[in-house]
């Protein structure tokens, strides 16, 4: 058997149905009312945990996970590392805008305003243009 699946991030060669195909299809549509503007930061934070979660019941094997030819690839990474790293921004702004006296510290203010400078929401955007852009070239779209 072959790994050369693993290289196939956006399923360009499955063509196929699979246990994923409804999650996947969730997503896209998700990655697409993000990039619309349809939905709040909180709507979006809460709806991609949820595909998330879906997402882990589908991949857990009991005691491991498994990936394998049918795994959309491209949606652990996307959710591994560009949804988990804007995550975590938007925590911290919503911790920013509910608490503001947790940042009542100068510092503390200074290090949230060089946060906010890095400029998460755009980057996080990008990345969703990127992924809709690779699932179209893979007939997903």
């Amino acid at each position: 058997m072959g790994f050369d699946y693993l290289n196939d991030l956006f399923g360009r060669f499955r063509k196929r149905k699979s246990k994923y195909t409804n999650v996947e299809n969730e997503a896209i549509a998700l990655l697409k009312l993000t990039i619309e503007g349809s939905l709040s930061y909180n709507e979006i934070d809460e709806r991609f945990i949820e595909l998330h979660k879906k997402y882990n019941e589908l991949i857990d094997n009991g005691d491991e996970y498994v990936v394998d030819e049918d795994t959309p690839l491209w949606l652990n990474q996307f959710l591994a590392f560009r949804f988990r790293r804007w995550h975590q921004w938007h925590l911290l702004r919503r911790m920013h805008q509910e608490h503001p006296e947790k940042f009542s510290a100068s510092e503390s203010e200074k290090q949230y305003q060089e946060i906010l400078s890095m400029r998460y929401d755009r980057a996080f955007l990008e990345k969703c243009n990127l992924c809709l852009e690779e699932l179209k070239e893979a007939g997903k779209v």
